[in-house]
């Protein structure tokens, strides 16, 4: 925009928006009051107005617009890296593309529609994968990175000329270990005959184990005989990944339906993202998924209700945001708050108990003077929990 501003001079910007149904005009114009100065150096005027009459005469049906005026000739701004969904594609698959550079993979991306038009790609993001110049498109979900890495690995092997089983890093094999369903890993010796012979016959099984949708690859490394308890070679290991359908069928659908909701959080400054890992899952003392955590000045605060009602997990988020209350926490959640936590407050209660909520009610009313002294107020309702620092009463 400023590369703009420095070739054309006696201009009015013009920043357009709607005060009552735009989501991102205040985020917007935040972001361009920061070159208002830079503007006005330039002998540029910069100013904004609400007036959907005057934008529609301009032909902008959309806001936040911006236009600049050069002799009263309108020019509108066009923003082409506004692909909200592209960032956050971008964002998951960095996470494997060292993985990717190991099997040989080279992870490129580019941006330009009329190349993604004359490949038929409709809706970017989009992944392709060129095996000997033949591309050939991702249609499963991009934010699973796990699955992508999978697909990968298949095409690979599925173009390979030779049979030649793939050799990995302890790293890769950890991350193709948690990504794949069925995995073969063949831990070798390369100095000993014997593990070589056997690997150059194993060799002759590898695309009919492909056919059966088992990858299959090698190590020749002590550290990965020593994590696993192999004590010679060569050995042969089969990891199989247990997925719970029905769970793993929750979790997506519920993913799809937060994503409904993830302009309307940004609109009001919370952050999401998600996470695929159980260990620290369960260092929050979270054993079902789909599970929502809200964090707010790292205090976590677990959402309840169901995920697939997207309407009540916006205004419960909402909520977190607007009101200052007592967070609710697990057992799990409370021990790590006593760890790292300098001050820290604990209402042990019974929600169902009368007193319990009268007290609660009360307690309420000072939770902000303790955030003012950085002092973090939490609540649990655990009668166990209780009794392991001596308390028989609640509250």
């Amino acid at each position: 925009l400023l590369l703009l501003v420095q070739d054309i001079f006696y201009l009015s910007f013009t920043l357009l928006v709607d005060k009552r149904n735009c989501k991102d005009c205040d985020k917007v114009l935040g972001e361009l009051e920061n070159i208002d100065d830079d503007s006005e150096n330039f002998g540029v005027q910069f100013v904004k107005v609400a007036d959907k009459k005057l934008a529609k005469s301009y032909g902008i049906k959309t806001f936040p617009a911006l236009s600049y005026f050069r002799n009263k000739e309108p020019m509108h701004y066009e923003d082409k890296h506004d692909c909200r969904k592209c960032v956050k594609v971008l964002a998951e698959l960095e996470n494997i593309d060292d993985d990717a550079d190991q099997l040989g993979i080279a992870f490129v991306k580019i941006n330009d529609p009329e190349l993604a038009d004359e490949y038929s790609l409709g809706t970017l993001p989009a992944l392709v994968y060129y095996r000997r110049r033949i591309p050939v498109v991702y249609d499963g979900d991009l934010l699973n990175e796990d699955k992508v890495l999978e697909w990968l690995v298949a095409n690979k092997n599925t173009g390979d000329d030779d049979d030649t089983i793939e050799d990995v890093t302890l790293g890769l094999l950890n991350t193709l270990i948690d990504s794949m369903d069925h995995l073969a890993v063949i831990m070798y010796d390369r100095d000993e005959k014997d593990d070589m012979q056997i690997l150059t016959e194993l060799e002759n099984i590898d695309d009919e184990l492909d056919k059966e949708g088992i990858h299959i690859v090698k190590i020749c490394d002590e550290s990965a005989l020593r994590e696993f308890g192999i004590e010679s070679t060569p050995a042969l290991v089969y990891f199989e990944n247990e997925v719970d359908d029905e769970e793993d069928g929750e979790s997506q659908q519920a993913l799809a339906e937060l994503e409904n909701i993830d302009d309307e959080c940004d609109s009001h400054g919370i952050v999401f993202v998600k996470i695929d890992n159980k260990e620290e899952a369960a260092e929050y003392g979270i054993d079902n998924f789909p599970t929502m955590v809200y964090f707010e000045k790292s205090i976590p605060s677990v959402y309840f209700g169901s995920l697939l009602a997207e309407d009540e997990v916006l205004d419960w988020l909402i909520h977190q945001v607007e009101n200052e209350e007592i967070e609710e926490v697990t057992d799990e959640m409370l021990d790590k708050l006593i760890e790292k936590t300098e001050h820290l407050a604990v209402l042990f209660y019974d929600k169902n108990q009368r007193r319990s909520k009268k007290v609660l009610s009360e307690l309420e009313n000072i939770d902000d003077d303790c955030d003012n002294r950085n002092i973090v107020f939490v609540k649990i309702d655990n009668e166990e929990e209780a009794k392991e620092y001596g308390i028989e009463t609640i509250p």
